[in-house]
């Protein structure tokens, strides 16, 4: 099964990432609030993730330059950046990472999710959760 890492400064944002990908079935192995905390577990072994969910606005190093020097270290790693700031989109996606533009749906993030693990190889993809995000249920509407 696909390995997802989350990197978010926010800890309620954090909260609802992980939420939503325990919900599709992954665990999260690994949950960073700065770049450099990610990197440093990366490059000595600590986290080994399939994909990141990567913030940009990040404390110190942005997470732009984060993924890139994870990749460089790690180059079959698939990244999801997640952002308000729309003007990263293009150098995101020139870079190879898929980008998501705060603010966003449960939906779509667990879309984008699992359509960044179906790129992963057959060894780790094969095993991707098909589950959906629960329903909520409606109040009824008082009158």
């Amino acid at each position: 099964m696909a390995s997802i890492a989350i990197v978010e400064n926010e800890l309620n944002l954090i909260s609802i990432y992980s939420y939503v990908v325990k919900e599709l079935g992954f665990k999260p192995v690994f949950v960073a609030r700065e770049g450099e905390e990610i990197l440093k577990a990366v490059s000595d072994g600590r986290t080994s993730p399939d994909v990141i969910i990567m913030d940009y606005r990040l404390p110190g190093m942005n997470g732009i330059e984060t993924a890139k020097r994870i990749v460089e270290r790690r180059p079959s790693t698939k990244v999801i950046v997640a952002s308000a700031d729309d003007s990263i989109r293009d150098e995101s996606i020139s870079l190879g990472f898929s980008f998501l533009q705060k603010p966003f749906s449960l939906e779509t993030f667990a879309k984008r999710i699992r359509r960044v693990v179906s790129q992963l190889p057959d060894s780790r993809s094969s095993t991707v959760a098909v589950r959906s995000l629960p329903r909520r249920k409606r109040s009824p509407q008082r009158t």
